[in-house]
């Protein structure tokens, strides 16, 4: 093994993009010993990713944040230390920052085409979880173009796998399953976490086909996978889409799940995604029957309807609107429906 520090960073990179995050993070160690100022700037900016990834976002935005403070880099390498800092900022939910910062970073380093490809697939990210699935699309058939020409096939995969989802937003069922279908065997051959990634969207799709039991399972043994691999942001996005699934069958399960992903999202402070978490846990109360006449809890399931209205408030400001809409639909519904309330109710998300 080579113990040029660039060698060594090339190799922390690898680690990096199999996520295999504890070890990349030992091989960062080994590579900042002997870099010169801006190869230990890359380094840095790699680090803040990888603890962002170990549920330790504060230290890596404040890495990335430190490392922009001085005014010893080139511009490429303040490019890609913005774009870390973006990646991180989308992460923690925090839509407005990270889209910033991101078209940033493109701005800074279109010379670098993988490295835009990169930002426009987390660019694209944002996109979807705000709908936005033109400018979502546009960023990621520009990313497999960009993979195509100077990437590699786990790259290229990954992209299409996420143009697939895009489709399954957009409610073409047969071209997402299609695409994240060949993906699939290329991304898994990566690393374990890579395939975890994966089979959560495929998990969607499956949902979306009605085929309800083979998707939970994608995703308790996605959320295990990624737990096992220290990835606590993985984890928790994985028990937010498994709360998702049962709240059109078995809402007291689907309660439990996801105040348990608003805990874990909670803990790495990504307050909107806990917003989210928590729509769907008061979604699954209120669709559970879980309030009689007399306003008294019923069963295990507890909800006290004042939370409804600074959720949904949350949510909307964070720029979630159809989760903010479909936690008032429950609402609206249960206050319409006759007295008891019982039986689950629909996933409108």
């Amino acid at each position: 093994m080579t113990s040029d520090p660039a060698g060594l960073y090339t190799a922390a990179l690898t680690l990096t993009n199999e996520r295999r995050y504890r070890e990349a993070e030992a091989a960062l160690d080994a590579a900042a010993s002997g870099a010169d100022d801006n190869l230990r700037a890359r380094i840095a900016g790699t680090r803040a990713f990888v603890l962002d990834q170990l549920g330790r976002p504060d230290e890596g935005e404040a890495l990335c944040r430190r490392v922009l403070a001085g005014d010893a880099l080139t511009a490429h390498t303040r490019g890609v230390i913005e774009g870390q800092l973006g990646s991180i900022l989308m992460h923690r939910g925090r839509l407005d920052e990270g889209l910033e910062w991101l078209g940033r970073a493109i701005d800074t380093i279109p010379d670098d085409p993988l490295a835009v490809a990169n930002l426009r697939m987390n660019r694209s990210l944002v996109a979807m979880q705000r709908g936005q699935l033109a400018a979502a699309t546009a960023d990621l058939e520009a990313a497999v173009a960009a993979y195509e020409r100077h990437g590699d096939p786990v790259e290229v995969a990954e992209a299409r796998h996420n143009l697939g989802y895009t489709a399954l937003l957009g409610g073409d069922l047969v071209r997402a399953m299609r695409e994240m279908g060949a993906a699939r065997p290329v991304i898994a051959a990566a690393s374990a976490a890579n395939a975890a990634i994966g089979d959560v969207d495929m998990a969607e799709a499956l949902r979306e086909a009605g085929l309800v039991t083979e998707a939970e399972r994608l995703l308790r043994e996605a959320a295990r996978a990624f737990h096992a691999n220290g990835m606590p942001q993985a984890r928790a996005e994985a028990e937010l889409h498994l709360a998702r699934s049962l709240l059109r069958h078995d809402p007291a399960e689907a309660a439990r799940v996801a105040g348990r992903a608003a805990r874990h999202f909670t803990a790495l402070g990504a307050r909107s995604w806990a917003h989210r978490a928590r729509g769907v846990q008061l979604r699954a109360q209120l669709s559970g029957g879980t309030i009689d006449r007399a306003g008294r809890a019923v069963a295990d399931l507890r909800v006290d309807e004042r939370d409804v209205a600074p959720v949904a408030a949350a949510l909307t400001r964070a720029g979630l609107r159809s989760d903010a809409i479909a936690l008032r639909l429950t609402r609206e519904a249960l206050a319409r429906a006759p007295w008891p309330q019982r039986g689950a109710g629909a996933d409108a998300g």
